[in-house]
């Protein structure tokens, strides 16, 4: 016993040590290192390791139960052990390969494309406010904002693209890589017959050591994108106000008006892991007339629930605002149409997983800082 206690003790340290020395690796080279663990296809990973866990096991238990190779057996702990835990710098392209395989309805993305678009210009902040000189601090150091314009074309209406993982190589005037890290991920959402098409822009956060050295060069920038194409799979509506519904492949939701009367709750609960992606939306029964939709889709593909604590529920929600206190937005359907209007929710849910890429030749990354 005394052994088995020492011996716990010591493999508690190494996979306490071994993560954080992980986790710090990762941040130093940008994200690029743990690219599976943490993503949509991490179930890959997962039973990677459970297949090692069981393999070591058996043998494990053969040696020391059938032949007492003590020795053996310690020496097999200490093998398995590392193997799993540098399991966790998997690469990214076996596995999502493997989940290519799995779409429910391959070549469903086939007609999508990605082009570099310069004529939209520079990315324009909200507040005002430009980012890069902020230097906004990501994973412990400072880094520019770079926001690169996209035209992304070829996503069917009622259909939400998605980014599982955005890999970046900018390569200087020599030829060398002077900057290899992910990007900021990208959703595009085509709700309804006619959908708006907002602008759309790839935000990359270049450090400042390496931005100050390449700023002014002229640069290759090529963005692989993992992609997956969400499919509208159900609709379901819901009174607006004191709704309580139950929805196959969503869960069951209530619906109520917020303390400040300026939005309504959408309060839901599932068995499981809960719906992947959707989107919801206040809609005038009587107009038809309709409020900006609020979607999310996670990255989560696993064929099962691994969640089991505190409980295997998963509870989400959403506001879905309809008055803006400040008097600055306007929105279709307002306070006094809530009697006669619902909750729409959308469920979508994943048709084909692939792959694009974007090679910009020649652009400077001082070009496309934002406003």
């Amino acid at each position: 016993m005394t052994e088995a206690f020492i011996f716990g003790c010591g493999c508690a340290f190494i996979i306490g040590a071994s993560l954080t020395l992980i986790g710090y690796t990762n941040g130093y080279w940008h994200g690029t290192l743990v690219a599976v663990t943490y993503s949509g296809i991490g179930w890959i990973g997962e039973i990677l390791r459970f297949a090692l866990a069981a393999m070591a096991a058996s043998m494990i238990l053969g040696l020391q139960y059938f032949r007492r190779k003590t020795g053996t057996a310690r020496f097999l702990v200490i093998a398995f052990g590392l193997l799993i835990l540098t399991s966790q710098f998997l690469p990214w392209k076996p596995p999502f390969a493997i989940e290519q395989q799995l779409s429910p309805k391959p070549g469903a993305g086939a007609r999508t494309v990605i082009t570099f678009d310069p004529v939209r210009g520079k990315f324009k902040s909200p507040s005002g406010i430009v980012p890069s000189s902020e230097k906004v601090q990501r994973e412990g150091e400072y880094s520019a904002e770079v926001f690169l314009p996209l035209q992304i074309a070829g996503v069917r209406n009622d259909a939400i693209l998605s980014t599982d993982r955005v890999e970046v190589h900018v390569t200087g005037e020599d030829g060398r890589v002077v900057y290899h890290g992910t990007g900021d991920s990208l959703e595009v959402a085509r709700e309804g017959p006619n959908p708006a098409e907002p602008p759309v822009y790839q935000q990359i956060a270049v450090p400042m050591s390496v931005y100050h050295r390449a700023k002014d060069q002229a640069v290759r920038v090529r963005v692989s994108y993992s992609l997956t194409l969400f499919g509208l799979a159900r609709s379901y509506s819901m009174p607006a106000l004191g709704g309580a519904e139950r929805m196959p492949g969503w869960g069951s939701c209530q619906s109520k008006l917020n303390e400040a009367g300026t939005a309504v709750e959408l309060h839901c609960i599932d068995a499981g892991k809960g719906p992947v992606c959707g989107s919801a939306f206040l809609e005038n029964a009587r107009t038809g007339a309709r409020n900006p939709a609020r979607s999310t889709c996670r990255s989560d593909y696993s064929p099962y629930g691994y969640h089991p604590l505190p409980d295997s529920l998963a509870r989400f929600g959403t506001n879905l605002p309809f008055h803006d206190a400040s008097g600055l937005a306007k929105f279709p359907v307002d306070g006094p149409q809530l009697p006669q209007s619902r909750v729409v929710i959308r469920v979508y849910e994943p048709e084909d997983h692939f792959t694009r890429s974007l090679v910009i030749s020649q652009i400077k990354l001082k070009d496309w800082e934002a406003h």
